[in-house]
């Protein structure tokens, strides 16, 4: 999907050329099989460090702190275009709101101590304290920019 926004905003025709798995497709691309991949920046490290693989930018809206001199897509020249990879807590529809709000509060408080801000960051995650008004607007939000991003590839499943 990233090469898909990365087409939809630059004006590209790109060939999507499917892999069962990363290993694989890193193999290619530093055999010169492929022009350029999507990759996440962890797994990506050890080549880009041993100078096998060169990051070009990060999809992020903002630099990465695992690679602080690696621009962001949009300043590289392709501006809206922003992908992450985030994660959330989510709880059954029907749990009481009593304790949504409870483990909402638990989590922003565990998200703003040392020890696990650190563990986030090592791995490369920004932690990002949110209400559940605005995770649950974050959410709708990823949904639209996929959906109509999926409808106009075409994409099936």
């Amino acid at each position: 999907m990233a090469s898909e926004l990365l087409a939809s905003l630059a004006h590209l025709k790109l060939t999507h050329v499917p892999y069962k798995g990363l290993p694989q497709a890193e193999t290619d691309l530093m055999a010169g099989e492929l022009d350029f991949m999507f990759d996440n920046i962890l797994p990506a490290m050890p080549l880009i460090k041993g100078g096998k693989l060169r990051a070009l930018a990060v999809s992020t809206d903002k630099r990465s702190i695992l690679l602080p001199d690696t621009p962001t897509m949009a300043e590289a020249g392709v501006p809206g275009f922003e992908i992450s990879s985030w994660f959330g807590i989510l709880a059954p529809a029907g749990t009481p709101q009593a304790i949504v709000a409870r483990l909402n509060a638990e989590v922003n408080k565990a998200l703003r101590t040392e020890n696990i801000r650190n563990k986030l960051l090592a791995l490369g995650a920004e932690p990002i304290e949110m209400t559940q008004a605005e995770f649950a607007t974050e959410v709708k939000r990823q949904l639209d920019k996929w959906e109509s991003l999926i409808r106009a590839s075409g994409a099936t499943k």
